[in-house]
């Protein structure tokens, strides 16, 4: 973790980080996740100054899973339900978050299966069905019980939010990527995923992930946007 290296520097210069640090677990909840929001870039300025390298790119991964956790607070204080059932994430998780999506490597097919099925359960898993429809009938917007999470988020992001450019596009290509992960003869979604995210066929893992996250990305910051703008 960046305030390792703090224990080998002399005292004058890392006091104040020090005090910023762990003054954070007596902060109230809203500060804490403040302090979350902005651990990638501390840890950037950070590095930055102790080896004179940039490091200026921010997680995008975390990002999103911060995402989601603004997107429910908005959602709770204007619709009075959370768009996601995903909780607040804690200090050590978003650590560990941290830890783990800096440096994802695909060495094989397999690797970015499972790294798809994990998003799958953080974005699509936690879409609260119950939540939305109870909301959409309260407005009097009837939908057919048997559709799932991401066609109820739809007919939010469109009946509600004003829509009408498909934002919702990129859990329908993640939910399809899942279901090539987990289903043989389902290579047809991956094609059909890889033609509709604008790549090539001959795309690496790579490229395909971080084409998929930045879409999701841009499109868990319109939602919020909008929730706010109601």
């Amino acid at each position: 973790g960046w305030w390792v290296p703090l224990l080998i520097i002399p005292l004058n210069l890392t006091f104040p980080i020090y005090v910023k640090f762990f003054s954070i677990f007596f902060k109230p909840l809203t500060e804490k996740l403040y302090f979350f929001d902005n651990c990638v870039r501390l840890e950037s300025e950070f590095k930055n100054w102790q080896f004179g390298a940039e490091f200026k790119d921010n997680i995008l991964e975390v990002e999103l899973i911060l995402l989601l956790n603004k997107i429910n607070k908005e959602s709770q204080k204007k619709f009075h339900f959370k768009i996601f059932n995903s909780t607040l994430i804690s200090l050590d998780d978003l650590l560990e978050t941290c830890s783990r999506y800096k440096r994802v490597i695909f060495n094989n097919k397999e690797d970015f299966k499972s790294i798809i099925s994990d998003f799958n359960e953080k974005f699509i898993e936690t879409i609260n069905k119950k939540g939305i429809t109870s909301f959409l009938k309260s407005k009097q917007i009837i939908i057919e019980e048997d559709l799932g999470g991401i066609k109820r988020l739809e007919v939010l992001l469109k009946k509600i939010l004003a829509d009408n450019s498909n934002i919702i596009a990129p859990f329908f290509y993640l939910s399809d990527l899942r279901i090539w992960a987990d289903h043989s003869g389902s290579q047809d979604k991956f094609d059909n995923t890889i033609k509709s995210l604008g790549m090539q066929q001959d795309s690496n893992f790579n490229e395909i992930y971080r084409g998929l996250i930045e879409q999701l990305h841009r499109t868990l910051n319109w939602i919020l946007n909008k929730v706010k703008d109601i």
